[in-house]
């Protein structure tokens, strides 16, 4: 909650409510609501309210002890949620921690109420703020990026995963809303990561790309693989019934691909406008026996059990803008990616070659704005 000292103020200078009102263009029912807590002002009747008074806004409106402000990013959490906090530039981003992850990490503090202006107040706990500020953000829908995260020693920093298709997840590096998009978006014309989708989403940015590994992407399917699906020309006109990722998602980019060199339009694949959120939710559907096949990595589809046809590898990197790259805890996940340790942990997944983790394969300078 916000503490406030407008009344005190006012009465100080000797101005009625009524003439206080009329000065900060406000009625004398919202003047009221402000004075005796029930509402919180907007920016711009704080700084009005703070002219007229000839006092700072700071003066006039502060935290209640203990309590920072924070941005909500994703799914704007309820009063009382538990978040985790990370400091990304200028800017000190609230994440909500979704059902599971409630019961497997611990929380940075608890939200109040947002105000007016957005802004979302946070009751840290311990030394949750100084922790924010060592912590990297990555977004990103591989789900070893988790193991990742886990690797990075806890005195080098913190990593958090936002899991996010990799167009949505560059969006959001640009947002300022994470330090670096993990992605897999490939280019069928270089047969390498697509640096002209980079390019788009970032802008002027200037970045640089770190390669994390491969993995085996291809078709997920049933145990015995009972449609027989080896290629994508099999997904046309025989009942199959496809899991689908959204535009945007790397898997689907592969998908379009696919069907684009078979000759097969989407129109007569059954489930091409199913979309679902992750290749795990994929995975999930095909072993729920809601849909027959999905496009996915190797790692995910033996997590499940289920098999496999393999179609190409395909490089997962590490785009992080300039601005970020001397962010100490990067340093720490890309030691962390180049891992001996690491490196055993995904060989037991299936279908990831680490081979080259933690290199820099392409820095793109700032641009200058036309």
């Amino acid at each position: 909650m916000v503490v406030q000292r407008v009344r005190a103020w006012r009465e100080r200078a000797g101005i009625g409510a009524a003439e206080l009102a009329r000065r900060a263009g406000l009625t004398r029912q919202a003047l009221h609501r402000v004075e005796t807590g029930a509402v919180e002002p907007g920016i711009h009747t704080a700084l009005t309210l703070a002219r007229e008074l000839g006092t700072a806004v700071e003066t006039l409106f502060e935290l209640a002890p203990g309590e920072t402000l924070a941005e909500p990013v994703g799914d704007a959490p309820a009063p009382g949620s538990r978040v985790r906090l990370a400091r990304v530039g200028e800017r000190t981003l609230a994440l909500p921690l979704g059902a599971e992850d409630s019961f497997t990490w611990a929380a940075d503090g608890v939200a109040g109420p947002p105000r007016p202006d957005g802004a979302l107040p946070v009751t840290p706990t311990g030394d949750a703020l100084a922790l924010a500020a060592r912590t990297v953000v990555v977004a990103g829908c591989d789900p070893s990026l988790r193991l990742l995260a886990a690797a990075v020693p806890g005195a080098a920093g913190r990593v958090l995963v936002r899991s996010l298709p990799s167009e949505e997840a560059l969006r959001t590096v640009a947002r300022g809303e994470a330090h670096g998009a993990a992605v897999h978006l490939w280019d069928t014309g270089t047969g390498s990561l697509n640096h002209a989708a980079l390019d788009f989403a970032l802008g002027p940015l200037g970045f640089s790309v770190h390669r994390l590994w491969t993995w085996t992407q291809g078709w997920m399917v049933a145990p015995g693989n009972p449609r027989g699906i080896r290629r994508a020309a099999d997904l046309a006109g025989r009942g199959v019934r496809l899991a689908n990722r959204p535009p945007g998602a790397g898997s689907r980019v592969l998908l379009d691909a696919w069907l684009a060199e078979a000759g097969v339009s989407p129109a007569d694949v059954g489930g091409h406008d199913r979309l679902v959120a992750s290749p795990a939710e994929v995975a999930r559907a095909i072993r729920a026996g809601e849909a027959d096949v999905g496009v996915g990595p190797q790692a995910v589809a033996a997590a499940h059990g289920l098999d496999f046809v393999p179609v190409q590898v395909e490089p997962v990197e590490l785009v992080v803008p300039a601005a970020h790259a001397r962010h100490p805890a990067l340093a720490a996940l890309l030691a962390a990616a180049a891992s001996p340790a690491l490196h055993a942990q995904l060989a037991t997944l299936g279908g990831y070659d680490p081979a080259g983790a933690g290199q820099v394969t392409l820095v793109r300078p700032a641009r200058r704005s036309a």
